[in-house]
């Protein structure tokens, strides 16, 4: 059964009167609402929801947020803590430097885990000068949160010693030789990802033997499943690869049964280096009571494994405590489904003015009413093309329901090849993008994109 498409009459009139339209706008779009103190959450620049940490570490929770009122905010503004879990932090921390309407601010607080197994979150708040607070979504008044979970585990890459090592070429030795053609795996206590942040906990860089369809694994001694363990990573490229084109998998085995099955594997969204990580977070609960052997795999799938340094980030499996109510009792995720105007590569002329529509359906639990496409100006090398920074969508689109979203853009006056990525954020003002597997969590980090090539002139 195909999905029921939901598309607003507005939309139909709108698309036919585009062309009266000045370049832009977005399509059925009405505009934002402001007020004096505002904010808008762009990115979780540090510990992303979910991260896992030993009881007691000391870690720094960052923040990146966007000045969407019409005030100003001075250094007499500040953070503050405002319900949840404190995890040992100040009560509040001043901004170093004022930031005016339309900016982007980084702010930090440190924090200390908690000693006891949980899935904790704690919220902050802005403050202004006369002590009112204030924070993100259509009314100003939503926290942001930091969001995580302490928990035995099982940690691959502290163990990968004891794992068997093998690709394409035959057995291997742990830690291997970089560059080896063979095939090679490296422990790294900080691994730099493709996406430019190297806080995602030790991991496991490993890069297939060099050769058509290469590949390298790692086979992990028993382990027994018990109820509630999941598998946890965030999986990428390495800064700086050159190639990358691969397929992550987990696959396992059962003890005493020669027979290997894959658990879990990336697609429909094959791994490349597209300055973008994901978050991979596995119920194991199928496999609950088993002695098992995990294996880690990584598959070429470009015709040649030159240059493909994939990262495994703190990979896991974890077993925590009691839990606390996550922050909303749904959850937002997206599923691209189609481009269904100007597909990847589309030419156009110097400063030609188009409409980019993409078809996104929600699959996640939250309806999405009083949303919003937003441009993602965290991305590296993300094109603006003249589009509005954000624009709300008028309709409300139920879980599994998909709709076209459009933006009306110019190209660039120079030659070339451009590519601008876009969001959506919920109605507390929470930026989050799409879910490259059927199962990660809130606040993947993938964008959805245009992508166009100018060709000629532009006239004088």
């Amino acid at each position: 059964m195909l999905p029921r498409m939901k598309f607003a009459s507005t939309f139909l009139l709108l698309a036919f009167m585009l062309s009266f339209m000045p370049a832009g706008i977005s399509v059925g779009y009405a505009a934002q609402t402001t007020v004096c103190d505002q904010a808008e959450l762009v990115a979780d620049v540090t510990v992303p929801d979910g991260t896992n940490f030993a009881p007691g570490v000391a870690f720094k929770k960052t923040w990146r947020l966007k000045n969407i009122g019409t005030c100003t905010w001075a250094t007499t503004y500040s953070l503050v803590f405002d319900s949840g879990e404190k995890m040992g932090g100040p009560a509040s921390v001043n901004l170093t430097a004022d930031v005016a309407p339309g900016q982007t601010v980084d702010l930090s607080v440190d924090l200390t885990a908690p000693t006891a197994l949980g899935n904790y979150f704690g919220y902050w708040k802005l403050k202004n000068t006369a002590g009112a607070l204030f924070g993100t979504g259509t009314t100003a008044d939503k926290a942001i949160w930091v969001n995580i979970v302490i928990a035995t585990d099982y940690d691959f890459t502290a163990n990968a010693a004891s794992a068997i090592w093998s690709s394409g070429a035959g057995a291997l030795t742990f830690p291997g030789t970089d560059g080896n053609t063979s095939g090679f795996a490296l422990k790294m206590d900080k691994p730099k990802f493709e996406d430019g942040i190297d806080t995602y906990g030790a991991g496991l860089l490993v890069a297939p033997n060099n050769t058509a369809k290469g590949y390298i694994q790692a086979v992990y001694p028993t382990f027994k499943v018990q109820t509630g363990d999941r598998f946890q990573s965030r999986i990428g490229c390495q800064d700086a690869a050159t190639g990358c084109y691969v397929a992550f998998r987990l696959q396992y085995q059962i003890d005493g049964s020669t027979e290997i099955k894959t658990f879990w594997k990336e697609p429909p969204f094959r791994e490349k280096y597209e300055r973008l990580t994901y978050p991979v977070n596995i119920n194991l609960n199928s496999l609950a009571g088993q002695n098992v052997k995990f294996i880690l795999s990584v598959t070429d799938y470009d015709g040649s494994s030159s240059g493909d340094r994939a990262l495994w980030g703190n990979p896991r499996i974890t077993r925590s405590g009691g839990t606390t109510p996550p922050p909303t009792s749904c959850t937002d995720l997206a599923r691209f489904e189609e481009d269904t105007t100007v597909p990847d590569g589309t030419s156009f002329g110097p400063n030609a003015t188009f409409t980019k529509t993409w078809q996104i359906k929600n699959i996640g639990t939250c309806s999405w009413t009083n949303y919003s496409l937003v441009f993602d100006s965290a991305t590296a090398n993300s094109n603006k093309m003249g589009g509005p920074d954000s624009a709300a969508i008028p309709i409300t689109v139920a879980p599994q329901e998909s709709v076209k979203i459009s933006v009306n853009l110019t190209a660039p006056g120079t030659a070339g090849s451009y590519t601008g990525y876009w969001k959506l954020k919920n109605d507390k003002g929470v930026v989050f993008g799409l879910c490259p597997f059927g199962n990660c969590l809130l606040g993947s980090q993938k964008s959805f994109w245009v992508k166009i090539s100018v060709v000629g002139t532009a006239t004088p």
